[in-house]
């Protein structure tokens, strides 16, 4: 049997999954269960532990130590005392033992309904306790029962192991622990799974309920009833369907009532497209005969454009002509202005150059009045030296004088003498060889003067003419400059009036084409005009099969209901 409903199968697969989905959270819950059981069972016998060695340190002081082979705690016998063990075991409910070395000496745990006196501990405890002197926590197996423990080490005074204490709790009491949490969290689970499952079923059938007012709908549509609305509040998949089959509707009803005006606008073209073609025929008529008339005219215009066009060839050849010479005098004319410009700055680093000599003739004037002012001081110092000279030479005749008069001893103060009177006539002697030299150099130096006030005065002449000169050049640049100009606006005046007369050309050799053009188009108009009567008999034609077609689609969408 095939299933049909969506909200059948959509319930199936929901109830699988959470079937698939609660057994996994079963397992995981009580797996986490058992072991924070065991976990807590484990820290139970630890403080279990504690406590009965408390117990036993209180109600039974002293050392433990062995005693003719016997375990003894103070003066108390351990072995077969039954009440120590059975005392810890109400207190705390587990299973309690004391072991002498690895063998059970006095215990609560029964086996066959016998205390399990005699019996050894595991080997694995045997080693971590007896031999390592270690406690031990966690499983372990007790005359062959799990239980979960706690072992400690007995020691005597000196430290020295003589036995083993434990507490622990069967494994069974786990069990049961388990077995009830089980019990009670699948009931929950159950009663949660069938409240949940209900609610998905109800959900599952509102659901399908929408769903089927749409179909329905979408069925009355499909035969070409457009009358059904749907209502729906919700915001979801199901309500945004709604709200698109409710747009859909509206512009499909849109569509068909645009669908029937259309049909009525096109029945009311073609009627009047009918009578447009009548009306086309006769005036087509009449443009055959006006376009005959046209050809005639536009043949005669032909010729007439054919000589404007020549004549106007003959005035762009002259205006060509004129371009091209204005052309060559802007050149002529540029050259010469770079010509002036370039004479015109010559003169202006002669101006400069000259007025540079004007200065240094100036200084070097400066400097000769100058030298001729030193060359009279010279003068004056010389006339100083000569004038020392006689005195020093009268000097040294006075002391030769008084020389001869001491007798021997002024004779070397005569040769003294002597010598000072040679120095001052050679004193005089070059003073009046330098008067002389200073009298040559004061009258070249006048001279100089002389000559540099002529080089001054010609420089000034020349400074003079080169400032005219340059003044003359920059107005022949200007006057180049202006003319340059003019001659360039001629030139571009001449070459736009050859432009122009060129676009005049192929204006008139355009309009003389497009003559001929409409001379031929004339004849074909005429013919084509002859062709339109036949094509408006076809449109006549045309314009009937439309209109049957409207009243066809007006047929057709009249069967909607909107």
């Amino acid at each position: 049997m095939r299933l049909k409903s969506i909200g059948t199968k959509i319930s199936l697969i929901i109830i699988a999954v959470l079937l698939v989905f609660s057994v996994v959270i079963v397992r995981v819950v009580i797996d986490q269960v058992e072991q924070g059981i065991k976990r807590y069972a484990i820290e139970k016998a630890r403080g279990d532990l504690e406590l009965g060695n408390q117990v036993l340190t209180y109600k039974y002081p002293g050392k433990w130590n062995i005693r003719e082979g016997k375990l003894f705690k103070g003066d108390t016998k351990i072995n077969d005392n039954f009440g120590v063990v059975d005392e810890i075991g109400e207190l705390t409910g587990d299973t309690v033992t004391i072991f002498q070395g690895n063998t059970r000496v006095t215990t609560n745990v029964m086996i066959d309904g016998k205390r399990a006196i005699g019996t050894t501990v595991s080997d694995e405890v045997s080693t971590l306790v007896l031999e390592k002197g270690e406690n031990y926590y966690g499983e372990a197996v007790v005359v062959g029962q799990t239980y979960q423990t706690a072992y400690m080490p007995i020691k005597d005074g000196e430290g020295e192991v003589l036995g083993i204490f434990y507490v622990g709790a069967p494994q069974s009491l786990i069990d049961d622990i388990i077995s009830s949490f089980v019990q009670r969290f699948s009931m929950v689970f159950i009663i949660a799974l069938v409240i949940t499952v209900g609610l998905i079923v109800l959900y599952i059938r509102k659901m399908m309920t929408r769903l089927k007012r749409i179909s329905k709908a979408m069925d009355h549509a499909g035969s070409g009833d457009f009358t059904s609305h749907l209502y729906d509040r919700s915001k979801d998949e199901i309500g945004q369907l709604n709200a698109s089959f409710n747009q859909m509707r509206e512009s499909l009803r849109e569509l068909i009532e645009q669908g029937v005006g259309a049909s009525d606008k096109v029945s009311e073209t073609t009627q009047q497209l009918a009578v447009v073609a009548q009306k086309t025929a006769k005036d087509s008529e009449h443009i055959a005969a006006s376009m005959q008339q046209v050809a005639s005219g536009a043949e005669n215009q032909t010729e007439s454009t054919s000589q404007n066009l020549r004549a106007v060839e003959e005035v762009a050849v002259g205006i060509q002509s004129i371009a091209e010479s204005a052309s060559e005098i802007s050149e002529s004319s540029i050259f010469s202005k770079q010509r002036a410009e370039t004479g015109a700055n010559y003169v202006e680093q002669t101006v400069q150059q000259m007025a540079s000599i004007h200065a240094s003739v100036h200084e070097t004037d400066q400097v000769i009045k100058q030298l001729e002012g030193k060359s009279l001081e010279i003068g004056g110092i010389l006339n100083t030296i000569r004038n020392i000279a006689a005195q020093t030479n009268i000097l040294a005749l006075n002391a030769a004088i008084e020389a001869s008069r001491a007798g021997e001893q002024g004779k070397g103060f005569a040769v003294v003498a002597a010598e000072v009177r040679k120095l001052a006539e050679q004193t005089g002697q070059s003073s009046d060889q330098i008067n002389e030299l200073l009298h040559e150099i004061s009258a070249g130096m006048k001279q100089s003067i002389v000559s540099i006030d002529h080089v001054k005065q010609e420089v000034q002449t020349g400074i003079t003419l080169t400032e005219q000169t340059d003044r003359n050049l920059s107005e022949i640049v200007q006057s180049n400059s202006q003319i340059a100009e003019q001659i360039e606006t001629l030139a571009a005046t001449a070459e736009q009036m050859s432009a122009s007369v060129e676009e005049i050309t192929a204006s008139v050799n355009e309009i003389a084409q497009i003559a001929k053009l409409t001379s031929t188009s004339s004849y074909q108009v005429a013919a084509a005009t002859t062709e339109q009567l036949a094509t408006v008999d076809k449109i006549t034609d045309s314009a009937s099969f439309l209109s049957q077609v409207s009243t066809e689609l007006r047929t057709v969408l009249g069967k909607f209901k909107i």
